[in-house]
């Protein structure tokens, strides 16, 4: 690993433990009185905007940049120069954020930094390998961007509907899930997929029924995802025709993902992965799958509006720490970006802890709440606090761990 691997590297895992500082903090609120209560949007603010841009943006566009990019396209000095201006735009979200809320320098940092990341993203459409072109892989990033390119007109309209006194309305937060669902489901999912299928459609360059079906399940995930979007709306108590939507869309998609896990069963090993991060990565798209299924039946819709404190907040970090988190981490560490040492293991040994009591304090918490059993309430947000101390900690560790070019045991 070169110099400017580990540069970028060590950025991206700089923004992903500010996020998890930010979340700690945000836990840490409610138990505390030197920090105001006022700072808690702010501070909310800054954590998913880092969390998104910062940890997963950044990482997956180093990363597309160097399996995707023509040779040596890393080590050219304008192609980190636009690394380091979507960095610059990222930190300034991070500090102004909880300085000011949705105040002028948070929003000329989100607005830069989203012009910026189009010509971020034509800069590496137009340097992509010609010899990838021909892959199954390349199409998934080019969904991936499309779906970059929807998501981002959310953040856009959101300054209007706030301007034009609709914050905190069902319009409101139609928009903010337009944003999330085509974010996370579609660029960064897709462009996952294209990093994991990438060198086996390199090794079996010539077998047409792995094409056949990562075609299949690119058709099934693209036409799925658009029509997933309605899943987001369901919280609204829309008519039975979204309803539908959302059940046929879903069923799109665990199509999509059945001939994913085809290609994968029989076609590689993936020895090369850590195998507890790549089966928790795994294991979280198959479950984040089913939930959408259920979620389109009214009954599970209903519950999760009731409950959408613990149980919408539960999912967003099932998806982001335990799918979309665990595979990068999984990528790197297959990739040897990140070298095994005692640093690592243990950095892994604590996220995977902290994200476990994450889920099961908010889901427990979620599902007493609709019952009308009170008695985890008081102890809630400590144990959140410490859930997000454990994640802080792994990803502290995992950042040490960069600084290390050898494996290391002990």
């Amino acid at each position: 690993m070169d110099i400017i691997d580990k540069i970028w590297l060590r950025v991206s895992l700089f923004f992903l433990v500010s996020t998890a500082l930010l979340g700690f903090i945000i836990r840490l609120l409610p138990l505390q009185s030197v920090i105001p209560d006022s700072y808690y949007f702010g501070l909310l603010q800054s954590h998913s905007h880092t969390g998104f841009l910062g940890w997963v943006y950044m990482i997956l566009y180093f990363l597309l940049l160097k399996y995707f990019g023509r040779e040596e396209l890393l080590k050219i000095k304008k192609t980190n120069i636009i690394l380091t201006i979507l960095a610059v735009f990222i930190l300034g979200m991070t500090i102004s954020f909880p300085a000011t809320g949705y105040g002028l320098f948070s929003i000329l940092f989100l607005s830069l930094f989203l012009i910026f990341s189009y010509y971020s993203l034509y800069y590496l459409y137009k340097n992509i390998d010609i010899k990838i072109k021909s892959t199954i892989s390349y199409k998934f990033l080019i969904a991936g961007i499309i779906f970059y390119l929807m998501s981002s007109i959310s953040p856009w309209l959101l300054g209007p509907i706030i301007a034009k006194g609709y914050k905190k309305t069902a319009l409101y937060y139609n928009d903010i899930f337009f944003y999330l669902h085509f974010l996370y489901n579609g660029f960064v999912t897709f462009a996952m997929v294209a990093l994991f299928f990438l060198d086996l459609e390199h090794k079996k360059s010539t077998d047409k029924i792995m094409w056949s079906n990562l075609k299949k399940a690119l058709y099934f995930l693209f036409t799925g995802t658009i029509f997933n979007y309605s899943e987001s709306l369901l919280w609204n108590k829309p008519g039975i025709i979204v309803h539908l939507l959302a059940f046929i869309s879903s069923i799109l998609l665990i199509i999509g993902l059945y001939f994913l896990y085809k290609t994968y069963m029989n076609k590689y090993s993936y020895k090369a992965y850590p195998v507890l991060l790549i089966r928790l990565a795994i294991s979280m798209y198959i479950l984040k799958t089913t939930l959408q299924l259920l979620q389109s039946f009214p009954v599970f819709s209903n519950i999760s509006y009731m409950l959408k404190s613990q149980l919408i907040i539960g999912y967003i970090h099932l998806v982001t720490l335990g799918f979309i988190t665990s595979f990068i981490l999984a990528f790197l560490i297959k990739s040897k970006l990140l070298s095994k040492n005692k640093y690592l293991d243990w950095g892994i040994i604590f996220f995977i802890i902290g994200f476990a009591l994450t889920e099961i304090i908010l889901f427990i918490q979620g599902l007493l709440l609709w019952g009308s059993i009170s008695f985890f309430t008081p102890y809630y947000a400590f144990s959140m606090m410490i859930a997000s101390a454990f994640l802080l900690i792994g990803f502290i560790f995992i950042l040490i761990s960069s600084f290390s070019s050898r494996e290391q045991y002990y």
